[in-house]
């Protein structure tokens, strides 16, 4: 396993958490977008298109943040089958944060280190 990768979850898991029970919603979207981008570096595209997905169906998210979570959702939409996508679309309105972060994290994560 890569260790800068686990590094880098974990601190992405320490600041959404910080940033939830501080209730600063923006910095928490902010982080996923950058879980996001994670994802897609590490080839796990579809879990990315999930989280993009997700994020984006929120009412709350900040224009420059939905702005680059937009772009990588273009970017994905090219690299992704139509069911894909459509699949995204459509779990985005039944996932809660905690779920798409679980699986995020378990996308990048080998089984047993889900704890990052």
């Amino acid at each position: 396993m890569d260790n800068d990768l686990v590094a880098k979850l974990q601190k992405l898991s320490v600041v959404i958490n910080a940033a939830r029970e501080m209730d600063a919603q923006a910095e928490v979207y902010a982080r996923l977008v950058e879980l996001s981008a994670l994802l897609v570096e590490h080839g796990q595209t579809t879990p990315a298109a999930n989280l993009l997905a997700w994020l984006m169906h929120q009412p709350d998210v900040p224009y420059d943040v939905y702005d680059s979570a937009d772009d990588l959702w273009i970017e994905l939409e090219g690299q992704l089958c139509p069911r894909v996508i459509a699949d995204a679309k459509m779990d985005a309105t039944m996932m809660t944060l905690r779920g798409v972060m679980e699986a995020s994290m378990g996308a990048l994560l080998p089984p047993g280190d889900e704890g990052a």
